[in-house]
């Protein structure tokens, strides 16, 4: 009797537990700045992509998203197409860059905050962050959008990229909370860059102290008097702080080197609403570079003759498409390891001169000429082997070897109209062996000349700074979510 409800008992906790799993309502939330276009866009966006893929996020946000000019395509529309999962997409600018000073790349002319979802996007609202003073003069903006995960909960995703200037960080938290205390929104969840260190925490205590006290840096930038902002205030948790995850959750590295040092990307959530059930980084470089090494080099060989070309062509001025950051320089078209002094702008660059281009072009003519000879006299090897009489093996040894025996090959007469074609009779009538050997030679000879020719350009290319194996120099940070029962009505 006591084993028969033992069995009753234990048969309704399972049911009970996957009547909970079905009731409950969980959403997976990313943050990933983009780092713009920097080292490798084009090769970069299929890692975050598969990042994002690994992640199962519903909704990912990102910061540093670059736009054309008249914002109709964007970073976050190119990583879409990559994932057509996510059928909802968004993108605002802030700021126009400059880059007066690159005469090649002009594509990526603003800059702003993005969002993907898999979810509906309901409606959204773009919130200018008023800008107060202080060395940091770029636009900053949040991005709120409201996204339905069932047609009764809808949650409100504000995201954000926060200036790096402490004093206008303190103005950005300040706005923010108004403007959810301002819309009286609910099921918050504010994601992005809060550009926050180590030492300096403060913005993001604006939002997760049940009180802003004046020992808080940015107590007196609060509009709103504290018994007023406090709703709004005392709702927020910091998802790493309140999970289960080891260590210090550290998502940027300022380059790869000296290593990981703060933690600017964060997921803060209404505490009434949410429950943390996972947190989670992803992109730390390793897997990018043995994934991606090959078409990083190949893609450096091709920016080098490109602007060989350009030399070729008298185009002057800045060839890299982004600056090459604080250990790097631009020579070429590539960031390689070094200082501005070892920097030169179109046509200056030796290892890309109009002169060298020249030299390759009549280098890749020959050595296609050769190759081409060679991948004949193979094919007429394999003719006439195809056509070996195994009984005449011992009579044709020698010199008289049908291989090397030009008169076993007819050829048409060459009509008047392809007589130039006659210069290159004493090749093809070479006996095909003969050719063969000499094709491989010559191929050989040819390549040891071009690793002399083209030595310093090569060495060029393979300088590759370790910030160009990082898909980021940011972290991409993962929290999944439950909603609250009396939250998610």
């Amino acid at each position: 009797m006591l084993v028969k409800e033992t069995v009753h008992i234990l048969c309704i906790l399972v049911l009970l537990s996957l009547l909970k799993q079905c009731l409950s309502l969980e959403v997976t939330v990313s943050t990933c700045n983009l780092w713009n276009f920097m080292f490798n866009w084009d090769i970069r966006k299929h890692r975050i992509a598969e990042l994002i893929r690994e992640s199962n996020s519903d909704i990912v946000a990102f910061q540093e998203v670059r736009s054309d000019f008249y914002e109709e395509n964007s970073q976050v529309l190119e990583l879409k197409k990559l994932l057509p999962e996510y059928r909802w997409a968004v993108w605002r600018t802030a700021n126009v860059v400059d880059q007066s000073d690159n005469f090649i790349h002009k594509l990526w002319a603003k800059e702003g905050i993005g969002i993907l979802s898999k979810r509906p996007i309901l409606s959204m609202n773009i919130q200018n962050l008023p800008h107060r003073g202080g060395p940091d003069t770029n636009k900053r903006l949040a991005v709120h959008v409201s996204v339905s995960l069932d047609r009764k909960t809808v949650i409100n995703i504000v995201a954000v990229h926060f200036s790096y200037d402490r004093q206008q960080q303190c103005h950005n938290s300040a706005a923010i909370l108004e403007y959810i205390r301002l819309k009286q929104l609910k099921n918050v969840i504010i994601v992005g860059d809060f550009n926050t260190y180590v030492d300096y925490d403060a913005p993001v205590r604006v939002f997760t102290d049940r009180v802003v006290s004046p020992s808080n840096p940015c107590y007196s930038e609060m509009k709103a008097p504290p018994n007023q902002a406090q709703t709004a205030r005392v709702l927020m948790m910091d998802t790493w702080v309140h999970s289960s995850s080891k260590g210090e959750g550290l998502t940027f590295s300022n380059m790869p080197t000296p290593g990981y040092e703060s933690r600017p990307d964060r997921i803060l959530v209404s505490k009434q609403s949410f429950k943390i059930k996972l947190t989670r980084l992803s992109g730390n470089g390793t897997t990018y570079k043995s994934r991606y090494q090959g078409s990083i080099k190949l893609k450096r060989v091709r920016s080098l003759i490109r602007n060989a070309f350009y030399s070729f062509q008298g185009y002057t001025g800045f060839s890299c498409d982004h600056d090459c950051g604080p250990r790097g320089v631009c020579r070429c078209g590539m960031c390689i390891k070094g200082d501005n002094s070892e920097r030169c702008d179109l046509p200056d660059c030796h290892e890309c001169s109009s002169y060298l281009f020249g030299i390759f072009i009549s280098y890749s003519f020959l050595l296609a000429l050769v190759i081409l000879s060679f991948l004949y006299a193979l094919l007429r090897v394999l003719v006439v082997s195809a056509k070996f009489n195994p009984e005449t093996f011992f009579s044709i040894m020698g010199c008289t070897c049908c291989l090397f025996n030009p008169q076993l090959y007819s050829f048409q007469r060459l009509s008047s109209r392809h007589r130039y074609l006659r210069i290159f009779t004493p090749v093809v009538r070479l006996p095909p062996m003969v050719l063969l050997i000499c094709a491989l030679i010559l191929i050989i000879f040819l390549l040891f000349i071009g690793d002399s020719l083209f030595e310093k350009s090569l060495a060029t290319a393979s300088l590759i700074m370790d910030e160009e194996y990082f898909p980021s120099d940011h972290l991409m940070y993962t929290a999944r979510l439950e909603m609250k029962p009396s939250y998610s009505e």
